[in-house]
């Protein structure tokens, strides 16, 4: 995988899976643009034991991922950003079950972390600090 689609290691893809943990094969919840719910993909590449600078994003509903800078994020209308300019964007949350998209109420610098570089085949998957609240981001290079 290329070196932006990194969430770091302590991250829960799925209620009983981090990211540290995770091999290709997994499977794990995904989306793409035009998708109407999350759907299950399988891990496809996997790189483990990097650092890299990250950050914190947070939703209004507390759904939380800590991510590198440059980890794409897909807006609803499939344009996208980096996780660094993520304030007051929209991104795509599970939250205890429940679907939807959230604003993003802060962005906050969590320095070097190790992360996890994941791939799902070009399209984004769900991701969090809590294994109930989730924010999808890309595993792969977008504008």
């Amino acid at each position: 995988p290329p070196p932006f689609d990194c969430v770091d290691e302590d991250m829960w893809l799925t209620p009983y899976l981090q990211a540290k943990n995770a091999v290709v094969g997994d499977d794990i919840l995904v989306r793409d643009t035009g998708y109407p719910k999350l759907v299950n993909g399988v891990i496809q590449a996997i790189k483990k034991d990097i650092s890299e600078e990250c950050v914190k994003l947070i939703t209004e509903s507390d759904c939380q991922v800590i991510c590198t800078l440059c980890t794409p994020i897909s807006r609803e209308n499939g344009s996208s950003f980096y996780a660094i300019d993520a304030l007051n964007e929209y991104v795509y949350v599970k939250n205890n079950g429940i679907e939807r998209w959230e604003v993003v109420r802060q962005v906050i610098d969590e320095g070097k972390k190790n992360i996890v570089r994941i791939s799902v085949g070009d399209i984004s998957f769900l991701a969090g600090t809590n294994k109930f609240k989730q924010i999808v981001t890309h595993n792969a290079i977008k504008p």
